[in-house]
């Protein structure tokens, strides 16, 4: 990897002398030399821990201006061989302001040895006992958010899964909770460090708006990125790879393993050389937020032709934009497509058979119906946003936006930023799926109009409710062919019969049907061939008694393969006595697609709540594979019926957007019909 050292570390020692010369010291109390001793102190000494592990001679020092960096006359201090500073504070000072660590690339971490990658940890003003990745994260959420040190402390802990405080020592918590602290600690660092390595060479160049990049705005960046990212980073830190390979964080098995999945998120995260100037000029650009004028943000677009398109856009009418007496605003979600000249439209979900999913709303069981007002406070002078309800209670959230002015760029260039933006934004633009015709985007030499703007939106949700689809409810087997069979000395085997060869016809109709049914016991057959390829001995088909949690995969699923496996993954689980539920991981068969040799990945429980007409089972300790899906699934009984459900997970999501000129212009471009809110 690439070393990269952050400038203001190596400042540091040019600026202040004291902040060089070793030693946990930097000055005196007043009244403590000479006299009798009775002038009151006027100073107060403040000791800072520093861990990732223990962090040796790094920069520590009481950021009195906020701004990051460490200016004449900022108490600092170095931190010793245990990771302590201590800073000699002016009593008026104390608490008012947080603390910074700059560690360089001459501090020595006491788990991993040198720091090959200078960065900078900090810590709230009222919480400056400890700095950590942790406690980083929490005071960037205090000044990003405008949150207090418990709200931000809890609300990441929170979003990231963890049983143990932000604020709190991990390397002095033996626990499993304080390991997988530790570990997404370390993750968080070597993350940035990552970053630094690649995106560095940036500064001087020019972001989307012209302007020249600093390594500060570089920096800003990153640990705006890396924060984003850290709920996946614990989730990998709590994946048995990750907690085997650092028992001994020393290990080189665990730096190995903790560079290739920083590696992994990183990449997943969007944040790129070429994203870079968008990132840039996006978090300088002044928030433009007009009241009571019409508007729109078009936040996806698939074009395959003026026939074959999709879209999602949000609007709202002027009178909509117009803050009420509460100072809340309201807007519209809208979901447009075009299929073989056949147009659709809904108000939420990824797709038109979704639109009349439910959710419990706090009283009832609602739909998400076209033309529904979201409500959400009025965006402020840094484009945030709080008290976001979206959909009647379907996600409760705050967001972020900034804004960068594209009149005058080519709309061709433009789509290309926004590719480039986002790992999911990557089809931009493309023909939507299932789309077969000849016909591409064509941009040609057309550029944006005046007042054409390009959106970076980031929206952080604190609840969301339980839902499923209606129109899907669970079909079974048998209670013969759910209990499963070995049918390979047995010709009268029912999983031989002709409904184990067919799809399931029969309605599961409640929940205690459903404990009965889906046990976890397949049915055993010979070994398969498929094209001449042998499958496993035995071959078990578990799709008769496991329930889906989730997929992993793009693979398809061919009709003249040449391998037994399509290589995808099902995760599924089964109720195993009593309220017990084992966790499994399924390959996929080609040809049928079926779950075939499902093996046991972990063990939980399942509990049952009533809300309204319905009941809800939920499933308590899912595996670690799980965590790459964004939502918890969920079993509804209502009506007579079991429906798969889901409640989305706490997270940040993000979205690249073009404004209503912007939107209306790349429409016409495109022959898709403008847009008027």
């Amino acid at each position: 990897m690439k070393t990269v050292a952050v400038s203001s570390v190596s400042l540091a020692c040019a600026v202040l002398v004291s902040a060089c010369g070793g030693g946990g010291g930097g000055g005196f109390p007043v009244g403590a030399l000479g006299g009798g001793g009775t002038t009151p102190a006027t100073t107060t000494k403040v000791d800072v821990k520093v861990v990732d592990g223990a962090i040796s001679n790094a920069a520590v020092f009481l950021d009195l201006n906020e701004n990051g960096a460490l200016d004449s006359g900022e108490p600092t201090a170095k931190t010793n061989s245990a990771g302590v500073a201590t800073l000699v504070v002016p009593n008026d000072s104390v608490g008012k302001a947080p603390v910074v660590a700059l560690v360089g690339t001459d501090a020595v971490d006491a788990d991993t040895g040198p720091v090959p990658v200078a960065f900078k940890l900090t810590a709230p003003k009222d919480s400056t006992g400890v700095v950590s990745p942790l406690t980083t994260i929490v005071q960037h959420m205090v000044k990003q958010n405008g949150m207090s040190t418990a709200d931000a402390a809890a609300a990441a802990q929170a979003q990231a899964g963890l049983a143990v405080s932000m604020l709190a020592d991990f390397t002095a918590d033996s626990s499993a909770g304080g390991k997988v602290a530790a570990s997404a600690a370390r993750l968080f660092v070597v993350s940035v460090q990552q970053y630094t390595s690649t995106l560095s060479p940036a500064a001087g160049t020019p972001d989307l708006a012209g302007a020249a990049i600093t390594q500060a705005d570089i920096d800003k960046a990153i640990t705006q990125k890396a924060v984003e990212s850290f709920p996946a980073l614990v989730e990998v830190a709590k994946s048995p790879e990750v907690q085997a390979a650092c028992a001994s964080p020393s290990a080189d098995t665990c730096k190995t393993q903790v560079a290739a999945r920083a590696a992994e998120v990183n990449a997943e995260s969007g944040l790129t050389a070429s994203s870079l100037p968008l990132v840039i000029a996006a978090a300088r650009a002044p928030i433009e937020n007009p009241t009571a004028v019409a508007g729109a943000t078009l936040s996806f677009l698939n074009f395959g032709d003026a026939s074959n398109w999709y879209y999602r856009v949000f609007m709202a009418s002027a009178a909509e934009n117009t803050p009420d007496a509460n100072g809340n605003t309201r807007y519209r979600s809208y979901s447009r497509a075009m299929t073989a000249g056949v147009s659709y439209e809904w108000a939420t979900g990824g797709a038109y058979s979704r639109r009349d999913d439910q959710h419990w709303n706090g009283s009832a069981w609602v739909v998400c119906p076209l033309g529904l007002q979201n409500v959400q406070s009025a965006r402020d002078a840094n484009g945030r946003t709080a008290n976001n309800n979206y959909c009647d209670g379907l996600e409760l959230s705050s967001s972020q936006r900034s804004e960068v002015d594209i009149s005058d760029r080519k709309i061709a260039d433009v789509v290309a930023v926004i590719q480039a933006s986002l790992p999911n934004y990557a089809s931009w633009g493309s023909p939507p799926a299932g789309y077969t015709g000849g016909g591409t985007a064509n941009y040609g030499s057309a550029v944006f109009p005046a007042k054409s703007k390009l959106l970076a939106q980031s929206t952080t949700s604190a609840q969301s409710a339980y839902a499923f689809d209606v129109t899907s409810p669970l079909i079974g087997y048998s209670d013969q062919i759910s209990a499963g069979d070995d049918a390979r000395a047995n010709a009268g085997s029912v999983c031989l019969s002709a409904e184990a060869n067919t799809s399931p016809t029969i309605a599961v109709t409640s929940i205690e049907t459903m404990l009965a049914r889906f046990k976890g016991t397949p049915c055993v057959y010979s070994q398969g061939f498929i094209n001449g390829v042998a499958g496993p001995d035995p071959n078990e088909w578990w799709g008769n008694s496991t329930l889906s949690v989730g997929f992993i995969g793009t693979a398809p699923v061919l009709a003249n393969p040449t391998t037994y496996m399509t290589g995808n993954t099902f995760v599924r689980f089964a109720f195993t006595g009593g309220n017990a539920v084992t966790y499994y991981t399924c390959p996929q068969r080609q040809i049928n697609g079926s779950q075939r040799n499902c093996t046991t990945v972990g063990t939980g429980t399942y509990s049952v709540a009533t809300l309204g007409d319905a009941r809800v089972l939920t499933l308590a300790n899912p595996p670690a594979i799980a965590a790459s899906f964004d939502y918890e699934r969920v079993m509804v009984e209502r009506g007579g019926q079991i429906f798969y459900g889901y409640k989305s997970k706490q997270r940040t999501t993000y979205t690249t957007r073009l404004n209503l000129p912007a939107t209306n212009a790349l429409f016409m471009q495109l022959g898709i019909p403008t847009i008027t809110p």
